[in-house]
């Protein structure tokens, strides 16, 4: 397996211990291998999380489409991106709902 992808499964899996912790998910998973508008999925009591994962950098491309994302979604429906990066971890986190 690329280096690439064994770092990228390794962050998803934090941001899924993420998502329980802090965000009191009882359910979340990965999408594998995933090329679409989110890495991380998590099912709270009150919400559900779509959450892109990125590393070292943002793209306002991709700010804008899970923006767009959660305007069309049910108020409960919450979309992040969030930023990993290296020896640093988790610094930033944008969050969009209705």
């Amino acid at each position: 397996m690329p280096k690439s992808y064994i770092k990228g499964r390794r962050i998803e899996y934090k941001a899924i211990e993420e998502l329980k912790k802090k965000y009191k998910c009882f359910l979340a998973w990965r999408s594998a291998g995933s090329h679409s508008f989110c890495d991380v999925f998590g099912v709270s009591r009150e919400k559900a999380y779509f959450i892109q994962i990125k590393t070292n950098k943002l793209l306002r491309k991709d700010i804008e489409k899970m923006k767009e994302l959660a305007e069309k979604a049910p108020e409960n429906v919450v979309f992040g991106i969030w930023l990993w990066e290296d020896k640093k971890g988790f610094t930033k986190k944008i969050m969009f709902k209705k």
